[in-house]
């Protein structure tokens, strides 16, 4: 397994377990979360929390960039 992910890949995962499982609401049972809250995930609403990356073998992590001002 790859020891980064970027969030694209990772909704790609959750994409390839509702087709794996048949329906969003099966997927979120293994995932354990509410059918609700997975779509959710999907169209945007939520972000993926630590919880559900870690089902997928990962944990979030929080990067920082050098911001550059306009001024």
């Amino acid at each position: 397994m790859q020891s980064e992910i970027t969030l694209i890949q990772l909704h790609s995962n959750i994409s390839n377990l509702i087709k794996d499982q048949g329906s969003q609401k099966q997927a979120a049972v293994i995932l354990g979360i509410s059918p609700q809250y997975l779509n959710d995930i999907i169209m945007g609403r939520r972000a993926i929390s630590d919880r559900v990356a870690r089902k997928f073998g990962y944990g979030g992590t929080i990067r920082f960039g050098t911001v550059h001002d306009a001024e």
